[in-house]
């Protein structure tokens, strides 16, 4: 006879409520791991398109479907793993530098402390933005923003560490090096506000153009100390043991760069790289990559040449690291706000292809064939607040799908099958309708329980109506014409 296991959790009191809530739980994400629409790039506006992307894509998520979709393959999965997986290591070495090392009570290391923690917020806002972007067409701005203002702070903690650690001897107390960091700090808002212009840009490759420009010019300025230290450097000493990390960075990074603007291999055969595998994807992986071999060779110049900076007395003024650079922050959520106002025009994820449209008939009987839901083009999106009305119980030009209206005309309508369903309006217009297979059914309304309705003996069923009267929850012979 097997005797039950008992397991010192099971002893607990509270055993029972917590497997119960767990299973509550998996009830949960098993029911919502099938609520995880993905659509196609034609039925998409052509501004939150990635070219050669074919499927794949999220819109109008909540935040629920954000998190789930992380565990289920979008066209975005990976580019949020590959940022989240370092953001993670990162935060845990910025975490042992801070028990091993006097990041914060020496002046020598404030540079290496506020270079590791803008090594951390750009993979961070960048996995964020890539997560929530599709939770709605605000959002996507919104997130982008502050991904392009992490990476522009990073530019600037690059600079700093190069500034601390890395620059050439011979560039010390000149003109250049007075220069330098002053104009790494103006690189950065620049890039930032090169970058969020980018967005409002119509034509997506000079949009892909500037963006790239943006943040190529920091990296440049800030390499150039490096590269000159590079190229003078004698190979047997000591100072020259980060430079096999330094020069890795610098191919991981081109290679980075080269994939972000040639949009290699999607470019060569659309469709198959929608989940894995496209130029996103490589960016990502060797950006990340070279962020990685930048920290190894900065904290190995930090070291190694810690005596000999500090007899020279090159020791970055405190100002910079405690003054600019949270400076540099709070202007760059300035410039977020800016310009998130800035947006006057938002164009809705769903194309004028629009994800399901039909053509729907005049209900008889309250009944409506399926056979008789013929496709129809939808309308324009700016057009659908004037010709998506729903009258006298037809939906005139195409069932309204996504749009937002107000003053009796559609608001917030999902279609499933070409049946009307989530249905919310405003004013006296048919509010909170689900159908099924063309019978209104609990139908919640304001004002009046259908409004501008031609409905011969329609049946309703758990309906709350007022003025009409109705029994037993049916409607028999009712009609509303409109005035």
């Amino acid at each position: 006879m097997k005797l039950p296991v008992t397991t010192p959790i099971m002893l607990w009191s509270g055993s029972t409520y917590v497997i119960s809530r767990l299973k509550e739980v998996r009830r949960e994400i098993t029911r919502n791991c099938k609520a995880i629409p993905l659509i196609k790039a034609e039925q998409l506006t052509e501004r939150y398109r990635e070219r050669a992307i074919i499927g794949g894509y999220r819109a109008n998520y909540s935040c629920a479907q954000v998190v789930l979709s992380l565990f289920h393959f979008t066209n975005e999965t990976v580019n949020i793993w590959t940022h989240l997986i370092p953001t993670i290591y990162f935060a845990w070495k910025f975490a042992w530098l801070s028990s091993t090392l006097p990041l914060f009570s020496e002046a020598y290391m404030f540079p290496l402390a506020c270079y590791t923690v803008t090594a951390i917020l750009y993979p961070l806002a960048s996995c964020m933005a890539h997560a929530f972007s599709c939770t709605s067409p605000m959002a996507t701005y919104v997130c982008f923003f502050l991904d392009y203002g992490a990476l522009a702070l990073y530019s600037w903690g690059a600079a700093l560490v190069y500034y601390a650690y890395t620059f050439p001897e011979a560039a010390f107390n000149t003109w250049y090096a007075s220069l330098f960091l002053p104009i790494a700090a103006v690189n950065c808002i620049s890039a930032m506000m090169m970058a969020c212009f980018s967005r409002f840009v119509q034509n997506q490759s000079l949009s892909q153009t500037l963006r790239l420009l943006g943040f190529i010019l920091p990296f440049i300025w800030d390499s150039i100390p490096l590269i000159y230290r590079l190229l003078t450097c004698d190979a047997g000493s000591d100072s020259c043991e980060s430079f096999p990390f330094h020069v890795r960075q610098f191919i991981y990074v081109s290679i980075a760069l080269f994939f972000y603007a040639s949009h290699i291999p999607e470019i060569f055969a659309p469709g198959c790289f929608d989940f894995i595998g496209h130029s996103h994807n490589l960016l990502h992986l060797f950006g990340i990559i070279g962020t990685h071999e930048q920290i190894q060779g900065a904290m190995i110049d930090m070291s190694v040449r810690r005596g000999p900076l500090k007899d020279i007395g090159w020791i970055v003024s405190p100002a910079w690291s405690y003054l600019v650079t949270p400076g540099l922050l709070v202007t760059i959520i300035v410039l977020t706000l800016i310009a998130t106002q800035l947006v006057d025009h938002l164009d809705p994820f769903y194309s004028s292809a629009g994800p399901c449209c039909f053509c729907s008939p005049q209900p008889t009987n309250g009944f409506i064939k399926l056979h008789d839901r013929l496709p129809v083009p939808c309308l324009p999106s700016d057009q659908s607040k004037y010709n998506n009305a729903v009258i006298n119980g037809m939906v005139k030009n195409g069932i309204v799908s996504n749009s937002n209206n107000k003053n009796g005309i559609v608001s917030d309508s999902n279609n499933k099958d070409g049946i009307v369903c989530n249905f919310h309006s405003k004013d006296g217009i048919v509010g909170n309708s689900n159908t099924r297979n063309g019978v209104v059914s609990n139908s919640n309304s304001k004002h009046f329980c259908i409004a501008n309705c031609n409905l011969t003996n329609g049946i309703i069923n758990n309906s709350i109506t007022s003025n009409p009267e109705h029994k037993n929850g049916y409607i028999n012979q009712y009609e509303k014409k409109m005035q």
